[in-house]
């Protein structure tokens, strides 16, 4: 008696739903896959009255950021924690960093070095900076990347910039 009486009212119902579970499906998608990422920024700063480009790591969430790795694709570029000379050493080595923890809210300036000798060795090329992480805060079953694609006339730019104070 109901299909014959108003069959579009049913059919009002199941379109109304579908169309509610879309929804709902792609703001759980947003939350859970790209709220809360992390952000990487190359930063220009002076330091001891030189331009350098640091690697600027920023947690966009209210609860830790563990940083499993930080690496370079570049075999012309390092990545260091900070200017102490046995922490840079290990990064020209290295080329990656693993393990750190940024704090809520927080960021981590990384230095961006050089490994060969001068600027016109370096060859135009693209470099792609990449973070494997999770957060405390939420579970989640495998680890995420966050990727900052970079070229290195971006980076030759940012040092041969005019000092900003």
């Amino acid at each position: 008696m109901i299909n014959n009486a108003a069959p579009w009212i049913v059919e009002y119902f199941f379109k109304t739903g579908s169309l509610a579970g879309l929804i709902s499906a792609a703001f759980l998608i947003f939350d859970r896959v790209f709220k809360h990422r992390p952000s990487i920024h190359l930063h220009r700063i002076l330091m001891h009255h030189a331009p350098d480009v640091m690697l600027k790591v920023i947690n966009n969430d209210n609860s830790d950021l563990v940083v499993h790795r930080l690496e370079c694709s570049s075999p012309n570029w390092a990545i260091a924690p900070d200017d102490d000379t046995k922490t840079i050493v290990r990064a020209a080595i290295n080329k990656s960093l693993s393990d750190f923890v940024i704090e809520p809210n927080g960021s981590h300036m990384f230095h961006l070095m050089r490994v060969t000798n001068t600027d016109s060795e370096i060859v135009s090329e693209a470099v792609k900076f990449t973070i494997t992480w999770n957060l405390t805060g939420r579970s989640w079953l495998w680890q995420r990347k966050t990727v900052l694609r970079a070229h290195t006339d971006q980076i030759r730019q940012l040092l041969r910039a005019d000092p900003v104070y």
